[in-house]
């Protein structure tokens, strides 16, 4: 499960660049509601990606 192009746009804006949720939104031209949806479904794929990978690297 890979990020969608939307989704890993709204994660950088708002985590690793720090902008606000409205300001991201502004930046990425798209509504406030859009852009809190690509935030949380592309936090829940990065959650069960690392999920994945936390088991492969445990024995």
């Amino acid at each position: 499960a890979h990020l969608a192009p939307p989704e890993r746009a709204a994660l950088t804006a708002c985590y690793a660049l720090g902008y606000s949720n409205e300001e991201a939104a502004k930046m990425l031209s798209m509504p406030l509601g859009t852009l809190k949806s690509h935030v949380l479904r592309g936090r829940e794929k990065l959650q069960m990606l690392l999920q994945g990978w936390e088991r492969k690297a445990m024995p």
